[in-house]
């Protein structure tokens, strides 16, 4: 149960599931198609100019803090088709280009990652101009938290506010303890995902 039915009751909904992988000495955002894809007992060290993953035995799914990459790309694309103009002899017309996106879902958000997010929300989706490209894409993602329950000496979200303890722009929430996991809903979709789960008081 837990992780492994949490992950199967997300690809039931349709969801593509994402969540932080080692690969090539970091931890990135990768397809997750199982549990054991998730970087399982490993752990950061981070200090100024170093970034090290040891393995432990911990066998916890979540240890790492935060690697390199941030959830910038699943909601912001670097390059993107704008606009089609199509000729037809003397008449051009203009025709938006929204993405069609896939709903995706991201397990393993900090804190810092949502709060992150929440500037570029702030931004493309409630300034005078929103932007309908990054609503589309927005609007496809299911943010699952994760509470940190250790810190670096990198972090600084205690200092400004924004962690470690995921408070808001959350979907779905886990505390990892020894042996199980809490998890709480922020959203109805959050709320619709629990429905699925075998869960005890």
């Amino acid at each position: 149960t837990g992780v492994p039915a949490l992950l199967e009751a997300l690809r039931t909904r349709g969801y593509r599931v994402v969540g932080p992988v080692v690969r090539d000495g970091a931890v990135m955002w990768e397809d997750i198609r199982q549990a054991s894809d998730l970087a399982v007992g490993w752990r950061d060290t981070q200090e100024p100019g170093r970034y090290r993953l040891e393995q432990t035995d911990s066998g916890r799914y979540f240890s790492v803090v935060h690697g390199p990459e941030s959830l910038k790309r699943f909601a912001f694309a670097p390059h993107e088709i704008l606009i089609t103009i199509q000729r037809s002899g003397k008449t051009t017309s203009f025709a938006p280009a929204i993405p069609q996106t896939e709903p995706i879902a991201i397990i393993g958000a900090r804190a810092c990652d949502l709060a992150g997010l929440a500037v570029q929300d702030r931004i493309f989706l409630r300034d005078a101009y929103p932007d309908p490209y990054y609503a589309a894409r927005r609007r496809s993602l299911l943010l699952i938290g994760v509470n940190c329950t250790r810190a670096l000496a990198t972090c600084f979200c205690a200092s400004v506010g924004t962690g470690p303890e995921v408070r808001d722009g959350f979907d779905l929430v886990l505390t990892e303890l020894d042996d199980r996991f809490l998890i709480e809903a922020g959203s109805p979709a959050g709320q619709e995902i629990v429905k699925d789960l075998p869960l005890e008081p």
